[in-house]
């Protein structure tokens, strides 16, 4: 609920004191009536543990950039096949046997 909330897990320790200090209420029950007052529930629908989010995030993150390095490739292909088309048309306007390179084939 604390993250939810956006509240600082390192400062946490903190504020329990000063929250206590302030309120006389422990922190488990200041957070809960916070998030109450945020979220209109009592409670998250589900708790997902830091280290199952750290780990999905960094799974996103790998599978995104194997994306952009497919669609890269993909982009470097479409960019060979244009400029190979190119070179074709070219070659059909000016006439003239050529090589791949695009030199005229010295027979």
């Amino acid at each position: 609920m604390a993250r939810e909330l956006r509240m600082n897990p390192q400062r946490l320790a903190e504020s329990a004191s000063i929250a206590q200090g302030l309120t006389q209420t422990p922190l488990a029950q200041c957070i809960e009536s916070l998030y109450l007052k945020r979220f209109k529930k009592p409670r998250p629908d589900s708790v997902v543990p830091l280290r199952q989010m750290l780990h999905d995030a960094r799974v996103q993150e790998r599978d995104e950039a194997r994306e952009r390095r497919r669609r890269k490739r993909e982009s470097e292909v479409l960019h060979a096949e244009s400029a190979r088309v190119s070179m074709l048309a070219i070659r059909r306007l000016y006439g003239g046997p050529r090589d791949e390179t695009g030199l005229e084939n010295q027979e």
